[in-house]
């Protein structure tokens, strides 16, 4: 099985199922984290255990862009994996495309995060980061 890194965005709430599985599987588990989460006693206590499991805690939020990687919006299927796509769709996933080979070329640090569809049924998310 290839590993890969995994970022989990909300791992102390309803995605910290994620954060064990990924650990169990030996990935390379990253979890995004408000700063001022220490102040919720139970979700400290999550962290510190996640990070004794060998999980790199990542502090910041979405109110303070200055402490995120470049995240673009780029949320639901994986343009990647849809070269087969009908119109008028397959005119998004090009353009999507257009956009992560600009970003490749020009060696920005990135994060796709695809979400792939019914992600709130099945918890398939795919994460590259480079």
């Amino acid at each position: 099985m290839v590993k890969s890194k995994v970022l989990v965005i909300g791992g102390t709430g309803y995605w910290g199922r994620l954060v064990k599985a990924s650990l169990a599987q030996g990935h390379e588990t990253y979890v995004l984290h408000r700063p001022e989460i220490g102040v919720d006693i139970e979700k400290f206590q999550m962290l510190l255990e996640f990070k004794m499991q060998g999980a790199h805690l990542i502090s910041g939020s979405f109110n303070d862009h200055q402490s995120l990687r470049f995240l673009p919006s780029e949320f639901g299927t994986d343009p990647a994996r849809m070269e087969n796509a009908l119109e008028p769709g397959r005119i998004t996933f090009d353009d999507k495309m257009v956009v992560r080979k600009a970003i490749e070329e020009a060696q920005i640090p990135f994060t796709y995060v695809s979400a792939q569809l019914l992600c709130w049924l099945l918890p398939w998310w795919f994460v590259v980061t480079g």
